[in-house]
């Protein structure tokens, strides 16, 4: 693995090259089985749309980069490596054949902490009426409209937690701790057509807030303004995920993460849906860890896969997936 990986052909080369004794593609995801009785699924999703690796995809190839040195120095070590892969080489839902019932370590940009916890996505679909005529040629009605829209939407896009200091103005490090735990939405599409507006927001939400809560968010932004409510619709796109860290997995997860790490785990929340919420619905035996982080992406123009071998992070976190697999074998 000298050479750099081009693109996305030459990923599932480098797997094809470790010689597995099945290999399925279905909706952009690959299954590599390496053993006739696996004791562990390893994930490595995709969290991009791009065809092609992109010069975001460091952590992504860093994924996978760790996981094939995996395989290779537990096949020194103990024959071919009791290991089902599961690889997506782009965003893409996960076919449900590819669900497995083993124990499952989804790799994501989690910056190592240990996650059981993912945001669901929703989306919100809402139409306003104008409260009086609206006369296009008015100037006046002009500006109102306009403002009464950066109201609404300002309002909802807006952080805010019943418990958490997420709104803007607090102190950075305070509000990035917090924010995991906020629903957050964005604005996906506006159309003004005559007297109606219409909206619709993208949602990602924490597990303990329903689509009432979401509805109840926007209508509090159009009280004491000049439209009235004429339908609003949600829809939940992924549930969000909740696990409890008291499996098998989780257990031996901690202790090599101790052993390798010398520190004790640290767990959060992730902020948005992966395949860990789809997963974790009848899969209770799974966990969520990786290296660098979410918010900050490694942008690399080029990306040269001996610069991702010299990378001081690697080895540690290729010893802590052997270490965990061992335990379980």
């Amino acid at each position: 693995m000298s050479s750099p990986i081009l693109g996305v052909e030459d990923i599932i080369k480098s797997f094809e090259k470790l010689n597995p004794l099945e290999h399925e593609m279905i909706n952009y995801w690959h299954y590599f089985r390496f053993n006739e009785n696996p004791v562990i699924a390893l994930y490595i999703p995709r969290i991009h749309m791009y065809n092609e690796v992109s010069p975001f995809d460091y952590e992504y190839l860093f994924r996978i980069v760790s996981v094939i040195k995996t395989l290779n120095s537990l096949r020194l070590r103990i024959g071919n490596p009791p290991i089902d892969v599961y690889l997506s080489t782009r965003l893409a839902l996960l076919p449900e054949k590819f669900h497995s019932k083993l124990p499952c370590l989804v790799l994501e940009p989690t910056n190592y902490n240990f996650s059981v916890v993912h945001k669901g996505e929703a989306l919100i679909k809402a139409m306003l009426k104008l409260k009086f005529p609206f006369i296009s040629s008015n100037l006046w009605d002009q500006e109102l409209l306009l403002d009464t829209i950066q109201k609404v939407i300002w309002g909802t896009i807006s952080l805010q937690h019943k418990y958490y200091p997420v709104s803007r103005g607090q102190d950075i490090i305070v509000r990035d701790i917090f924010l995991l735990g906020a629903p957050v939405f964005s604005l996906k599409e506006l159309q003004i057509e005559n007297d109606y507006i219409h909206l619709s927001f993208k949602v990602v939400f924490p597990p303990e807030i329903t689509e009432n809560h979401l509805i109840e968010k926007f209508l509090e932004n159009i009280e004491n303004t000049y439209y009235d409510l004429s339908s609003i619709e949600t829809n939940i796109i992924v549930d969000a995920a909740r696990v409890i860290p008291d499996k098998k997995i989780h257990v031996i997860a901690e202790e090599a993460f101790r052993e390798i790490y010398l520190r004790e785990p640290e767990y959060e929340w992730f902020p948005f849906p992966t395949v860990f919420n789809v997963l974790s619905k009848n899969n209770k035996e799974i966990l969520a860890i990786g290296p660098h982080s979410h918010i900050n992406l490694t942008k690399k123009e080029e990306i040269n896969i001996s610069e991702i071998e010299e990378d001081k992070d690697l080895d540690k976190f290729v010893q802590f997936i052997s270490r965990l697999i061992l335990k379980l074998v």
